[in-house]
């Protein structure tokens, strides 16, 4: 626009969607009005926000909304939840996650951060079974002995002994 003598001059300033603030100038004659913007507030949502999965383990997905521009970074911080896709972005995804086989008989719990939310993932202890072979106690002689155990498990065991003059000596 152009004139001369007195004139009001309007301007706009369209929403400024990244998380950077940013400044422009209009620039009247030879003087500059300097209009600065301030960053656009990045709000982050996660949908949902839990996940529990069984002792096999699995795939699992989860919804990240954003103001468009702001710019997010998932993380595991377990070994065995590992992100497949969507580790990173600037706008509205799915992050889909891997969850491995807990063989162990406890559960376990681990977290995927997407900027400063959490998602959580619950796993269930794996259903163990454990047998042993003999299956009653054993009498031995009054000398020494040697003597084997047959065990049978679909989880981590760890054999032990007692007392001090049985010594477990293999598969411990």
């Amino acid at each position: 626009d152009s004139g001369t003598g007195t004139e009001t001059i309007g301007y706009s300033a369209a929403g400024n969607p990244t998380p950077v603030s940013r400044t422009a100038s209009i620039t009247v004659g030879d003087t500059a009005f300097i209009v600065s913007q301030a960053a656009s507030t990045c709000s982050l949502t996660l949908n949902p926000t839990s996940f529990t999965v069984g002792p096999e383990g699995g795939a699992g997905a989860f919804d990240v909304d954003v103001v468009t521009g702001c710019n997010w970074t998932a993380t595991s911080n377990a070994s065995w939840l590992t992100i497949s896709s969507a580790a990173s972005g600037g706008a509205d995804a799915t992050i889909t996650f891997n969850v491995a086989a807990n063989t162990t008989p406890g559960a376990r719990t681990g977290v995927i951060t997407v900027s400063d939310k959490t998602f959580t993932v619950t796993q269930q202890g794996a259903n163990c079974t454990l047998t042993i072979d003999p299956t009653s106690n054993l009498s031995v002689p009054s000398n020494a002995f040697q003597g084997t155990i047959n065990v049978t498990s679909t989880c981590q065991w760890t054999a032990q002994s007692s007392v001090g003059f049985i010594s477990v000596t293999a598969g411990a």
